[in-house]
C-alpha cells in the first residue's frame, strides 16, 4: 500500500519517485516535468482480453503501457488525504485533487 506519510517521508528536492508497491526508485529526474508523472515502458508481453474465465480476443499492445514509476512533487502529495492507495486508487486520488497526470515512456528503470 501506498501512504501519504510514507510518500512524505521519502520526499527528496519537492519530489518523490516510487513504484506500484510505494517503494522509492533511484533515477534522474531532470527529464522530467514538475507535474504528477507516470514513467511507463512498453509491454511486449502477449495480451489477450478476457471475459469470464474465457478468452474473448487479443489487445493490442501498441496501445498499452505498464507503469515502472511514479513521480509526485511535494505539493500532489499534500493534496492527497491520509488514507492508504492501491497504486490505481492513487491514479484517481491525485486527478480528485485537480492535478493532471503527465505520461513519460522510459526504457527500463
Amino acid at each position: 500500500m501506498i501512504e501519504k506519510k510514507g510518500l512524505l517521508e521519502a520526499l527528496v528536492d519537492g519530489f518523490v519517485i516510487f513504484d506500484k508497491h510505494g517503494r522509492t526508485v533511484d533515477i534522474d529526474l531532470m527529464d522530467y516535468p514538475n507535474s504528477p508523472t507516470l514513467l511507463v515502458e512498453d509491454v511486449t508481453d502477449a495480451l489477450k482480453r478476457v471475459s469470464g474465465d474465457r478468452v474473448v480476443g487479443s489487445a493490442d499492445r501498441g496501445e498499452t503501457w505498464r507503469v515502472k514509476a511514479m513521480i509526485l512533487s511535494t505539493e500532489a502529495v499534500e493534496s492527497l488525504s491520509d488514507d492508504s492507495y492501491r497504486a490505481e486508487e492513487l491514479l484517481g486520488a491525485i486527478e480528485a485533487a485537480g492535478l493532471r497526470w503527465v505520461v513519460c515512456p522510459i526504457s527500463s528503470l
